[in-house]
Formats: C-alpha cells, sequence, structure tokens
C-alpha cells in the first residue's frame, strides 16, 4: 500500500511538470511568434513621431536608397541587421547620389533561426528600395 502511494505521489509530480512545462511552452510561442519563426519585439522608443513633419525635422538625411546586401548578428540580447545602400536620390542632407552608406537597424534573422520583428515591421531586404 505504501509504495502505491509513492508511485502516486511521483506519477503526479511528474505529470504536473509535464504540463507547467507545456503550458509554459505554448504561451512563450504564442505570444512571442509565429509559426513562420517571426519574433514580434516591442521597445520603449525615445523619441517617436505623431506626424510625416515631426520626423522630417528631426531628421538629418532623406534619402530613396537600394539596399545591396544585409547581414543580420546578435549583440547581447538583441539582433541588429547592417545594410549596405546606395543612395539613389537625398531629400534632405549633403550625401551625393550613388554613395555607398551603412544603416544599422534593429531585428533581423538571428542565430537561433528566428526572425526578429520590431514594432511589427520586417528588416529591409537585398535589393529593394526604401525610402529612408
Amino acid at each position: 500500500m505504501k509504495n502505491k502511494k509513492n508511485i502516486n505521489k511521483l506519477l503526479i509530480t511528474v505529470l504536473t511538470f509535464i504540463l507547467i512545462g507545456g503550458l509554459s511552452f505554448t504561451f512563450y510561442k504564442s505570444d512571442a511568434s509565429d509559426s513562420n519563426n517571426n519574433v514580434k519585439m516591442h521597445f520603449d522608443l525615445t523619441e517617436s513621431f505623431d506626424s510625416i513633419e515631426g520626423l522630417e525635422k528631426s531628421s538629418s538625411l532623406i534619402a530613396n536608397i537600394k539596399v545591396n546586401s544585409t547581414k543580420s548578428f546578435d549583440y547581447g540580447n538583441i539582433v541588429f541587421t547592417l545594410s549596405d545602400v546606395t543612395v539613389k536620390k537625398s531629400y534632405k542632407g549633403s550625401i551625393p547620389s550613388n554613395s555607398s552608406i551603412s544603416i544599422l537597424e534593429t531585428g533581423g534573422a538571428s542565430e537561433d533561426g528566428y526572425n526578429y520583428n520590431v514594432e511589427g515591421r520586417s528588416t529591409w531586404r537585398a535589393s529593394e528600395g526604401y525610402i529612408a
């Protein structure tokens, strides 16, 4: 009879750990990612804008760019992407057309196989054009 009680206690303990582990994994996966290994991240920004005019006034450079290449890397607990781009046309700032610059973005593909998207936005893709 004593052995049966010990087996029941052991069985209940093991099932409890399995249940807690399964729930933790389910909540972690459903809150942070979707089926395509995309992880949604949110940050508190030190500066935010309510209008295009406010963003334009704060910017030192606004340009039409083409992304030549991207490289994502982990730094601490955050993923960054460094994009090498060519400036096609400058709308604000004094950078000549066809100049090459590098732009650092938060987010990207990490070493763990997940794509980290900050504020619902994926990082730039090579061969694509953007206004930055």
